[in-house]
């Protein structure tokens, strides 16, 4: 159950940068907001602030926001450990801050993302059990005898 949570997340987090490359670039530059255009972050003169973000921007920042917060969630979904889990929340943490701190362009996009995503994460990582793998050669080791 705990595997399928983490990786709904995951599939949550590809699907928050698929529709931030739809949204216009108004959402996340500031400049449009103030004088109505974008600011000199985006990659071309010629976008307006109805263009989507895919054709601002391009694909690589989108595709590395999908990553960045897909990751984590992938990670704590396949190695299925409390302290993995636990990881995975605080790299959500700092991807959050890393957003607030960038909040006046495209990056404030991993604060919209990554900050719900730590929070779920948090209770998932609380609740999720510490599962422990066992080898086959654990199963051989025998404790000393007492004599």
């Amino acid at each position: 159950m705990f595997r399928g949570v983490w990786f709904l997340l995951a599939a949550l987090a590809v699907a928050h940068a698929v529709s931030s490359g739809l949204s216009p670039v108004a959402g996340v530059s500031m400049s449009c907001g103030k004088i109505g255009e974008p600011g000199v972050d985006m990659a071309r003169a010629e976008i307006s602030c109805t263009d989507s973000l895919f054709t601002a921007v391009g694909a690589v920042p989108l595709v590395l926001l999908a990553v960045l917060l897909a990751a984590p969630f992938i990670v704590a979904g396949t190695v299925l450990n409390k302290r993995a889990s636990w990881l995975a929340t605080i790299a959500l943490a700092v991807f959050a801050v890393y957003g607030l701190l960038n909040w006046t362009g495209f990056w404030v996009l991993l604060l919209v993302g990554a900050l719900p995503g730590a929070i779920i994460a948090s209770i998932v990582s609380a609740l999720q059990p510490d599962f422990r793998r066992t080898h086959r050669y654990d199963v051989d080791r025998q404790a000393p005898r007492q004599v």
